[in-house]
C-alpha cells in the first residue's frame, strides 16, 4: 500500500536541530517492508518533507515515523494512484444506483 508521509517542523525547532535532522537523514536505513517512493524538501514548515513510501507492513511505517518524532509532526496519510481512485470511485457510483 502507499503513503504519503507529510512532516511539519515542530515550533520551536532551533536551526543547529535542522541540520543535525539533515545529516541523520543522510544515513537513514528506511525499516524492512518501507520504501522510500519520492521525497521532497520544502521551504516552508508544514509541511517541511513530503514523501511517498510504500509499505507492507503498517508498523514499519510507524517505526519509520518515530524516529522523526524529535523534529516532526508526522502525518501518514494512505494513497492511491488517481486512475485507481476514479476506478474505486466509479464503482461505489454504479452500487449506489442499484
Amino acid at each position: 500500500m502507499k503513503f504519503a508521509v507529510l512532516f511539519s517542523l515542530k515550533e520551536n525547532v532551533t536551526q543547529a536541530k535542522i541540520l543535525e535532522s539533515a545529516a541523520r537523514r543522510r544515513e537513514f536505513k528506511f525499516p524492512e517492508g518501507v520504501k522510500l517512493l519520492e521525497e521532497y524538501w520544502t521551504p516552508v514548515q508544514s509541511p517541511a518533507v513530503i514523501a511517498l513510501f510504500e509499505a507492507t507492513d503498517p508498523a514499519a511505517l510507524m517505526l519509520n515515523s518515530i524516529a522523526w518524532v524529535d523534529t516532526f509532526e508526522v502525518q501518514v496519510v494512505p494513497i492511491v494512484e488517481y486512475k485507481e481512485g476514479l476506478d474505486k470511485v466509479a464503482k461505489l457510483a454504479a452500487a449506489a444506483k442499484k
